[in-house]
């Protein structure tokens, strides 16, 4: 990144030693640390390894997958997260069971705290339509909640529409 000498003078006048302060160095180098850390939440996110992410920093300013995985668990650590105003928090899954030649879907609701089912139900089909019937039936659309998922491509779109946000 660059070089600094931090040299030692003696003033002419009073004849005491001095030495220059290194504090602008060590606050620019804090500061372009630290926006690297972004870059490093972002690839994350998308599932490149710290492997992958020292390769792409070769081109950027070098650094190791040790110093990468270091920089990045202390910014997570660092983040501040507001409080969130959820009133409810739930868990959504689905199961595939067979009955002899019949394929049907279980589709469930479980609480967070308790971890005990608020809905389990069995249906002949799971598309978009079952399932906010199903949510409807159990959960109110109004009352701020947070549903935790497996990512299923069409969660994103379901809950969308039925909680409007």
């Amino acid at each position: 990144m660059g070089n600094i000498r931090i040299g030692h003078y003696v003033c002419p006048f009073c004849g005491e030693l001095d030495e220059e302060n290194r504090e602008f160095w060590e606050s620019l180098k804090q500061e372009f640390f630290s926006a690297l850390n972004p870059i490093y939440q972002i690839l994350r996110a998308h599932h490149v390894s710290y492997e992958g992410i020292s390769q792409v920093m070769e081109h950027i300013f070098p650094r190791g997958k040790d110093t990468i995985l270091r920089a990045f668990t202390d910014s997570v650590e660092e983040t501040i997260i507001p409080p969130l105003e959820v009133s409810y928090i739930v868990h959504y899954d689905e199961q595939f069971p067979k009955r002899g030649r019949s394929q049907k879907y279980r589709l469930t609701i479980l609480d967070h705290f308790t971890a005990q089912p608020i809905a389990d139900e069995l249906h002949n089909k799971k598309d978009p339509d079952t399932i906010k019937e199903f949510l409807g039936r159990h959960l109110d659309h109004n009352e701020v909640t947070f549903v935790v998922t497996d990512l299923y491509s069409s969660y994103s779109g379901v809950l969308e529409d039925y909680f409007w946000e």
